[in-house]
């Protein structure tokens, strides 16, 4: 018997926040888009650290707590990668996310998480995808040739400059994890997220997907650090 353990998220996603929005016609309030940017980055840290690269960020992939808190989950097309250094070179993710690198079929690494953060940013306050095309050429096309879009006005000089920041097209340009929460704009909002949480809080910002054996074992906890995230998922009989 496999028995599976998850964290339920009953607020629904992040695409049903921007489909929410959008129909009401109103842009999400700053505050609110930091909050869940924040969370994210904090998680995407946490994987970084653990040498998981998602491959799969978008919005339908973050879920919500019907507190508020955001969490990141599917992992199911993840990987390992066996050092800080190593590259992933299989083209896979969703397309309105995926880097110029993916899409130029060059191997990649963390900074290709980045970009699709950068879209997700972007998608938050513009209520859009930054690159949208009828064909799947035409998309690749304006990922690697098109205009970089900017987010909408309302928002302040700080935002819109990183998410455009997030957007290089060079890889090697894009700010870590570790970068954008050291701005003191982040800061601040890391430090209410924190506040009498204690240091295990970014662990929560996981969906955690774990079977159980007498005792729980956290999803990243592995001993293979070159297996998919796919092979995480252990077996127990009873």
């Amino acid at each position: 018997m496999v028995v599976l353990l998850m964290d339920f998220c009953d607020g629904g996603d992040l695409t049903k926040q921007i489909q929410d929005a959008r129909k009401k016609r109103q842009p999400i309030p700053e505050q609110q888009v930091l909050r869940w940017f924040t969370q994210a980055i904090m998680a995407l840290k946490y994987i970084h650290e653990k040498h998981v690269l998602h491959r799969d960020l978008k919005p339908g992939n973050f879920f919500l707590t019907r507190s508020g808190d955001m969490k990141m989950g599917d992992f199911g097309i993840a990987k390992t990668l066996e050092a800080t250094l190593a590259v992933a070179k299989t083209q896979i993710g969703t397309p309105y996310y995926l880097s110029p690198e993916l899409c130029l079929e060059k191997p990649y690494t963390w900074p290709s998480d980045i970009w699709a953060m950068g879209c997700i940013l972007y998608e938050l306050c513009a209520q859009k995808v930054p690159f949208d095309a009828t064909s799947m050429p035409g998309l690749v096309q304006k990922i690697i040739k098109g205009p970089i879009p900017t987010i909408p006005t309302g928002y302040p000089t700080f935002v819109r400059e990183l998410c455009s920041q997030m957007l290089d097209r060079n890889q090697d340009k894009r700010p870590s994890p570790e970068n954008i929460l050291q701005r003191p704009e982040i800061q601040a909002i890391t430090a209410s997220l924190q506040n009498g949480d204690g240091p295990q809080r970014i662990q929560t910002l996981l969906c955690q997907r774990q079977p159980v054996r007498l005792q729980a074992i956290h999803p990243l906890d592995f001993q293979d650090p070159t297996q998919n995230m796919l092979e995480l998922t252990r077996k127990m009989t009873w």
